[in-house]
């Protein structure tokens, strides 16, 4: 489908904000912090999205990994004219760190060889390899190369056509998975800032949804990473929003969801507290709660789970874990 690829690899970029943060990893997006306000250029390409999410949550999981207390990782992205008519679009994912040995770096796509940093550590990503990246990349008429200066960093660069000239008809869905104004725009969340507003009525992707339809409330105070879970779980179900504890509370008692998914770190009301109060209220208790965080810790899930949640995601995470 064709669709804004600069909205769709911030709020991927997003569900890493908080291993970033964890690490003391400077990441950024196009040269600023993601927690700046969003003013990139919308970049309209035809791509299909689960694969492209496959080969970007791995290179970021992968640049995370390898890239030491404070130092950075950076996505940059930019169009390229070229020779051809719609030009192309080259997204670079850069990390410092102890970098790739030169001899290593014609193969570390090849399927089944297992690339290293200096240090000994294996890029191992998410389950699928660098062999896969490729493979997936490729299937968009694109390139992915890498480049490593041993002790300073490595960059993955990712090539991808503009334009429609090199798909078939069978292969493009006119149907934008998400409205192009939501592309370059952020959510509104004048229905959520507050609680009175909140109970007045949800944000959801279906105004028309009936009564029987499932309800999901996202509470997340990070407008870019609630726009990647909404847009994740918009085909299944409705979706409300909250941007806090408190905006939540409210809106899970005025419309009963039948489930709530919450960040912990948020403004006025936390998501220990969010879950605790939901489950000491008699018309709330029964819902289920997830709670997202990007501690890891044993001690940190008890105390999630003690105050009644039902689960415990890690963040980042793959949005087929939800």
């Amino acid at each position: 489908a064709r669709r804004d690829i600069v909205t769709f690899l911030r709020r991927l970029a997003v569900s890493f904000s908080s291993m970033a943060e964890q690490k003391d990893i400077a990441l950024t997006f196009n040269g600023t912090p993601l927690t700046a306000e969003r003013g990139d250029p919308a970049i309209f390409a035809y791509f299909d999205s689960d694969k492209l999410e496959k080969v970007f949550y791995n290179l970021l999981s992968n640049a995370c990994k390898f890239t030491p207390a404070g130092g950075s990782v950076r996505i940059t992205m930019g169009v390229d004219s070229g020779a051809e008519a719609a030009g192309k679009v080259e997204i670079q994912v850069a990390n410092s760190g102890p970098g790739i040995a030169a001899e290593k770096l014609p193969y570390i796509f090849d399927r089944f060889y297992q690339a290293e940093d200096d240090g000994g550590a294996a890029y191992e990503g998410t389950g699928i390899g660098l062999a896969l990246v490729k493979e997936l990349v490729a299937l968009h008429h694109g390139t992915v190369q890498a480049e490593s200066v041993p002790g300073t960093e490595t960059v993955f660069r990712v090539t991808l056509p503009l334009g429609r000239a090199h798909l078939s008809d069978e292969h493009i869905i006119e149907a934008p998975v998400m409205p192009e104004a939501d592309a370059i725009e952020p959510t509104p969340e004048a229905a959520v800032s507050e609680p009175e507003a909140a109970a007045a009525a949800p944000t959801s992707t279906d105004a028309s949804a009936d009564d029987e339809e499932t309800l999901v409330l996202v509470v997340e105070d990070h407008p870019d990473l609630r726009d990647f879970i909404r847009e994740h779980l918009a085909g299944t179900y409705t979706i409300l929003e909250a941007e806090n504890g408190a905006a939540g509370l409210a809106t899970a008692e005025a419309h009963i969801p039948d489930l709530v998914i919450s960040d912990i770190m948020m403004p006025e009301m936390n998501g220990y507290d969010l879950c605790a109060a939901l489950k000491s209220n008699v018309k709330t208790s029964h819902i289920p709660v997830i709670l997202l965080t990007a501690k890891a810790g044993t001690e940190d899930k008890l105390e999630g789970l003690e105050t009644g949640a039902d689960d415990y995601l890690v963040k980042p995470f793959d949005p087929r874990e939800l």
